[in-house]
């Protein structure tokens, strides 16, 4: 519904799934499966502005999503063989959060950005077959639900200014960015020593790029940037754990780059 030229407000309900299947990389027989489809009703509220004379974007969105046998990929133990990975259902998952968007434009040069997210997220169900009894237990305070911080938020701005005597201009930009921790695998440490939990991080990137245009059309650019600059060595992006087996993946740590970029 549009209130006016600078406000509208919306609301939606969708419907989704994802097909079931058969884990063919297996090494287990009774993991083979078929696992079921992964289905998902979800609800969205929210608002979009143009504020200050069209200076400012505020952007505001709540969402609520409910999981029917949501579909998750551990790597577990098998004795006298490798690690397996494979696919199975964790019964029901709610996530539900709001999140936040500003952009503003105090000048022609100056561009201001601002972003924060909250998410609660959590099994309400996770059943799992006792094969010693049975019968289906709930196993969700075994399990996490994987890449889903609780709280981010993000903070950029560009600035383009010119240099005098000296043709073109330049561009300054930056984004800094804190996410809470959060787990990359879907299993409990056993131990109990939280080795699947990624812990909060900051990370900042920056730019300065240099362009001038040529003539018929043609410009040269030079930059020079640095990602995640707060980061000497690299964290962990994401672990693995099976049994006396643990995997992890780094990612890269400070990186400085230049380029030149010519347009014909």
């Amino acid at each position: 519904h549009h209130f006016n030229d600078d406000l509208m407000a919306y609301a939606s309900y969708s419907t989704g799934f994802r097909s079931g299947g058969w884990d063919g990389r297996s090494n287990i027989a009774n993991t083979i499966g078929p696992y079921e489809p992964e289905t998902v009703k979800s609800t969205e509220i929210g608002f979009r502005s143009e504020l200050l004379d069209n200076t400012m974007r505020l952007n505001v969105s709540a969402f609520y999503a409910k999981y029917e046998d949501k579909q998750v990929t551990v790597t577990v133990e098998v004795p006298n063989a490798p690690a397996s990975t494979q696919n199975e259902n964790a019964g029901e998952a709610t996530m539900k959060g709001i999140e936040i968007e500003l952009e503003a434009h105090p000048s022609d040069a100056l561009t201001i950005r601002f972003m924060a997210g909250y998410l609660d997220s959590e099994y309400d169900e996770f059943l799992n077959f006792n094969d010693a009894t049975g019968v289906y237990d709930d196993i969700k305070g075994q399990r996490n639900l994987t890449y889903a911080p609780e709280t981010t938020l993000a903070l950029g701005a560009d600035y383009t200014f010119s240099v005098p005597g000296l043709d073109g201009e330049f561009l300054f930009t930056s984004h800094l960015k804190k996410t809470d921790e959060f787990y990359s695998y879907e299993i409990k440490d056993a131990l109990p020593l939280d080795r699947e939990r990624i812990d909060s991080h900051t990370t900042l990137d920056l730019a300065l790029t240099y362009r001038k245009q040529l003539a018929n059309d043609r410009a040269i650019s030079i930059a020079l940037s640095g990602d995640n600059i707060l980061e000497s060595d690299g964290r962990l992006l994401r672990v693995f754990l099976a049994g006396a087996y643990q995997f992890g993946d780094q990612e890269p740590g400070r990186t400085w780059k230049a380029q030149v970029r010519y347009d014909f």
